[in-house]
């Protein structure tokens, strides 16, 4: 849907499938006139095109609202084959030279960093609402990967878990989706385990502790991974002195 000043343009179609432009709102104003794009389909893009071009030929220098940003998934290629069409996409919108470009959470910031004139407006405040809408006390966030997680976690201060996608590179199909909550220690563990054998300086640290109890004590709040004031599950720290453990039989 394209909306020009808050009124819909309705892409009626001749037979042969060409848009129709009729009854299109007066432009123009005192202030910056803005078309909105709620993306349906690409299709759409030529009609912003063709609307935006009406604007320049009215003297008039529109602001886009484009909340959704296609082709944001293909912000990267892994082979010479492949089409890098998130450019190709920003470019076409650059080409319009919009005022201001507003987009909504998008997917990475290589989106973002390839439009001009863009302004990224936060989704944490709709996050909020709609948490006190359901104002459930059993409520638990549910964010469908990592990066999903880090980006909106900080604005609902919530129990929380997240999935790790399991997708076909070649297809982008999402084959699967392993819950974070069922694989974090061991994916903790591998990871605190690298750290610690990779890096001598801090495997020295570690193991200087000997058999001390190790507590991941915050000041944040986090007692999961950690304690607070004494109080918490700690995992962090038993994962320390796990992976102690074992650099331990290890050096024997």
């Amino acid at each position: 849907m394209i909306k020009l000043n808050g009124v819909e343009i309705k892409l009626d179609k001749y037979p042969d499938g060409t848009f129709l432009f009729k009854d299109i709102p007066p432009i123009g104003g005192w202030c910056r006139d803005n078309i909105e794009w709620f993306f349906e389909s690409m299709e759409e893009l030529t009609a912003v095109e063709y609307i935006t071009r009406y604007c320049w030929d009215h003297r008039v220098v529109p602001n886009l609202y484009m909340p959704y940003i296609p082709d944001a998934r293909m912000d990267r290629v892994k082979h010479e084959n492949e089409l890098f069409t998130l450019k190709y996409f920003a470019q076409t919108i650059n080409s319009l030279h919009f005022g201001k470009v507003e987009v909504l959470d998008p997917h990475s910031d290589v989106s973002a960093a390839l439009f001009n004139k863009v302004h990224v407006e936060s989704p944490n405040r709709m996050i909020e609402d709609a948490v006190k809408k359901i104002a459930s006390n059993n409520l638990m966030m549910f964010y469908p990967d990592a990066g999903s997680m880090k980006r909106y976690s900080s604005a609902v201060h919530l129990p929380y878990a997240f999935g790790i996608k399991n997708r076909d590179w070649e297809t982008g199909e999402i084959k699967g989706l392993n819950l974070w909550e069922e694989v974090k220690d061991k994916v903790m563990y591998e990871i605190v385990l690298a750290k610690f054998t990779q890096n001598p300086d801090l495997k020295e640290k570690l193991l200087a502790t000997g058999n001390e109890h190790l507590e991941e004590g915050n000041t944040w709040g986090d007692t999961t991974w950690g304690t607070v004031n004494g109080i918490g599950e700690n995992r962090l720290g038993r994962i320390l002195m796990k992976v102690r453990k074992k650099l331990q039989e290890e050096s024997k």
